[in-house]
C-alpha cells in the first residue's frame, strides 16, 4: 500500500470498522482510522512523518448503479449540496479494506514539507508585453527562467514573420 500511495513507509495503519444495516439493501460503514505515515517532503526529499486519527462512514447499497450517472434527486445547478450516492456492493461484499485505504489517501497530506523547507527559486510572472522585464529571473533567483528562452525563441519568430 505505501508503494502504490508513493509512500515512504506506512508505521501503523489500524481502523476499528463497522457495518450496520440502513434497510432497503443499504449498508453503513463507519471507521475511526488511526495512522502514521512517512513521506518525502516536496521541497527537500527528506522524511516527514504524519499522524492519522479520523472518523468516517461510507454508504452503499445493492442498488448504487442506478444511482451513477443519473440525475435523481439533486439538480446541480441548484447549488446545494447533497450526499453521495452510495457506493455499490459488488458480488454481495463491502471491500472495507480499500474503504480504509481510499480514505487514508484522502486524509495524507498532499505536499508535504520538513520544518522551515521552502523553495528558494520563485520565478518572478511572465513578462507582459515583449522585453518588459528582461533579467528580472536572473536577480531573484540569480539565475535566468528557461521560459526566458523560449519568450526570445517567440520574439525571433515574430520579427521573421
Amino acid at each position: 500500500m505505501a508503494r502504490r500511495f508513493s509512500l515512504l513507509v506506512i508505521e501503523r495503519l489500524q481502523a476499528d470498522v463497522r457495518v450496520t444495516p440502513g434497510g432497503r439493501g443499504a449498508f453503513v460503514l463507519t471507521a475511526k482510522m488511526s495512522s502514521r505515515v512517512v513521506q518525502a517532503c516536496t521541497v527537500t526529499q527528506e522524511p516527514v512523518a504524519e499522524n492519522i486519527d479520523c472518523v468516517f462512514s461510507v454508504s452503499y447499497s445493492l442498488d448504487s448503479p442506478e444511482y451513477w450517472g443519473s440525475e435523481k434527486g439533486h439538480d446541480s445547478d441548484a447549488g446545494e449540496e447533497y450526499a453521495d450516492p452510495p457506493e455499490p456492493i459488488v458480488n454481495g461484499e463491502i471491500d472495507m479494506g480499500e474503504c480504509v485505504a481510499e480514505q487514508l489517501i484522502l486524509e495524507i497530506t498532499p505536499y508535504p514539507r520538513v520544518h522551515g523547507a521552502s523553495f528558494v527559486d520563485v520565478a518572478v510572472d511572465a513578462p507582459k508585453k515583449s522585453g518588459e522585464n528582461d533579467g528580472v529571473e536572473a536577480r531573484v533567483t540569480g539565475r535566468k527562467s528557461p521560459f526566458s528562452v523560449l519568450e526570445r525563441l517567440k520574439q525571433n519568430a515574430d520579427e521573421k514573420s
